[in-house]
């Protein structure tokens, strides 16, 4: 559609010169006319000179994109992110509104609670229009860059502030709207404020899926969510039989706007790793979000695993006998973890061999056995057969939800929430249309010089002056 737009928009052009090289060669006196005619034909030739610079002005916006760090990507995981901060706390003021209305304090409730859910559905409503207004401008901002060209094209300036008007938002909000979170973080964090967790951090629902080096889901595994400098345990969550942690209940969740750290155990292993929710969440529809972790072991059955050290492991056949051959360069260690009572078998290179380490613990109320196998260096086959004591194994886990525990939001007290709310007026409504407001302000200079009000570059390229 965008091509069938420039096609009218170069013959409006050619159109416009035309007119102006007749009114040139009317032999009649009409000065007020005849003024027209320079006007025509230099609004003809620069409306050319924009269709045919189309697909350059669509590489430029890319390449400005580009050098700016602009990502829809991550500004549309923002958005999500921070319209379910808002959802979260219009859930809880409501639940908090209801109880005191319940327990006879309703003039709290209508003083105060009320008049934040005021204050947060405003900020909702911003942010869904944003959403709108970013998704028309990515899916239709070609088209919308043509029409405004075409507009631009109409002879007599009738539609020439309306078209340099539209290239410009077109170009400005294309680059510079992506930019918004980065510009919102930055000027809406004053110095020394305390917020609180569940701002700072945000909140996402979803689910966590904790898989092994063979991409199989493991057995009961436990997550501990910390802050990014790991002195706050934000949430602690254990997965079902499936290896999969579910965390879409309101009053549980996960930080989403913010790096932070995450301790995954599992039958006594350790595993620290920093996510990214910008990079690591994959939206997953409805509002819910999906992380994928990946253990450094081999899931052989509920709560046992392989785990190698300095081996790199070449090929497996997991059955009720596994086998799997290993390549060692220099020394290497193979720790085969089973539940006390189990009895594990292991051939090494065909013989029977015993641990060489045996380290017996208890992890969350399950007595663990670990044999540890000291490698040399070269190709070894493995053969491993454990006779099972009991499958009906899970963990005793005391689980801490993030919204409900963490962010404590369920115990504060209604005045508690006068600051948080206040600071996501400030971050969420206050700081993005100052933005706005800025881009508007470009794209009104941009439109001035594309003719909107004063045709500066089309006179400087034509007439040089």
């Amino acid at each position: 559609m965008e091509y069938e737009f420039l096609i009218i928009a170069f013959y409006l052009s050619i159109l416009s010169y035309y007119l102006g090289v007749l009114l040139y060669m009317i032999p009649l006196p009409f000065y007020g006319v005849k003024k027209w005619a320079p006007t025509l034909m230099v609004d003809g030739v620069f409306s050319a000179i924009l269709i045919f610079s189309y697909t350059l002005l669509l590489s430029i916006i890319n390449y400005l994109g580009s050098l700016f760090g602009s990502d829809w990507n991550s500004f549309f995981l923002w958005l999500g992110f921070k319209t379910s901060i808002v959802v979260t706390l219009l859930v809880i003021l409501k639940f908090i509104g209801v109880s005191l209305s319940l327990s006879g304090l309703q003039f709290i409730a209508n003083s105060i609670i009320s008049s934040l859910i005021n204050n947060l559905t405003n900020i909702l409503f911003l942010l869904l229009s944003l959403s709108i207004a970013s998704s028309i401008i990515v899916t239709y901002g070609s088209k919308i860059l043509a029409l405004g060209i075409l507009l631009h094209s109409i002879p007599f300036r009738l539609t020439r502030v309306s078209g340099s008007m539209m290239i410009a938002v077109i170009m400005v909000f294309s680059i510079g709207l992506p930019l918004m979170p980065a510009y919102v973080e930055t000027v809406s964090q004053p110095p020394g404020f305390n917020e609180s967790i569940l701002v700072e951090y945000g909140v996402a629902y979803g689910y966590i899926n904790i898989v092994d080096l063979l991409n199989s889901s493991v057995s009961y595994p436990v997550i501990n969510i910390y802050t990014s400098d790991k002195d706050v345990l934000l949430a602690k969550y254990l997965g079902n039989r499936d290896g999969v942690i579910d965390a879409s209940s309101p009053d549980k969740g996960f930080p989403s706007t913010k790096e932070y750290i995450v301790l995954v155990e599992y039958g006594g292993l350790q595993y620290w790793l920093t996510i990214d929710p910008l990079k690591d969440y994959v939206d997953a529809g409805d509002g819910k979000y999906n992380l994928s972790i990946v253990l450094p072991i081999i899931h052989i059955n509920d709560l046992r695993y392989i785990y190698l050290e300095n081996c790199e492991l070449k090929d497996i056949v997991l059955d009720k006998i596994i086998y799997f051959t290993v390549y060692v360069e220099d020394k290497g260690v193979v720790y085969i973890v089973v539940n006390y009572d189990d009895n594990a078998y292991v051939f090494i290179d065909g013989v029977l061999r015993d641990p060489d380490v045996v380290v017996v613990y208890n992890w969350y109320g399950i007595n663990f056995r670990a044999l540890k196998y000291f490698i040399d260096s070269g190709v070894h086959s493995f053969r491993v057969y454990v006779k099972y004591s009991s499958l009906d194994l899970k963990p005793n886990v005391e689980e801490v939800y993030y919204v409900r525990d963490s962010a404590g939001l369920y115990q504060f007290e209604p005045t508690d929430l006068v600051k948080p709310v206040v600071y996501m007026v400030f971050n969420l409504f206050i700081a993005p249309l100052t933005y706005i407001a800025i881009l508007f302000s470009a794209s009104i200079a941009l439109a001035r010089l594309l003719g909107g009000a004063a045709p500066s570059i089309a006179r400087i390229i034509l007439v040089g002056a």
